[in-house]
């Protein structure tokens, strides 16, 4: 699984799950060689500890998040109503395809709307029209 240790860091990979056995032993054979934090970004959609057939953990060399999706009731239960939206896309490359769901969003929710943020690796932050801006996903990292 060379892709493991392939590109520009941060590497991103989405829905590891699917990848089995072999891909996990080889971002474990990436992380022991190199265990500089935040080198890659493992997503996907069902809980990776409990997937069966996969045999790693990468214990001591991952840490877990789970996101879940705001409800329609949490949205509405901020304090001033407002809402910001922000999605993660998985590559350098941003265009307003990739502010289709936030613009959606910004247009029916009209002044509640406060802002909406596509992450990405782009190294630069870009603005994408009325409260849509591109931010690097290493601003997650530089936060605090």
């Amino acid at each position: 699984m060379g892709f493991a240790r392939h590109g520009a860091i941060p590497r991103a990979i989405d829905e590891v799950q699917p990848g089995g056995d072999a891909l996990v032993r080889a971002i474990k054979v990436q992380v022991d060689a190199d265990d500089t934090p935040g080198q890659s970004l493992l997503t996907g959609s069902a809980g990776f500890l409990t997937v069966p057939t996969l045999s790693e953990s990468l214990a001591g060399r991952a840490v877990f998040f789970e996101l879940w999706p705001f409800s329609r009731g949490e949205l509405r239960s901020e304090p001033d109503g407002g809402v910001i939206g922000i999605e993660v896309k998985s590559g350098l490359t941003v265009t307003g395809k990739s502010f289709a769901h936030l613009a959606h969003l910004r247009d029916r929710m009209g002044d509640a709307f406060v802002h909406g943020y596509v992450l990405s690796f782009n190294p630069d932050p870009l603005p994408f029209g009325d409260r849509l801006t591109a931010l690097p996903i290493s601003y997650l990292w530089q936060a605090g």
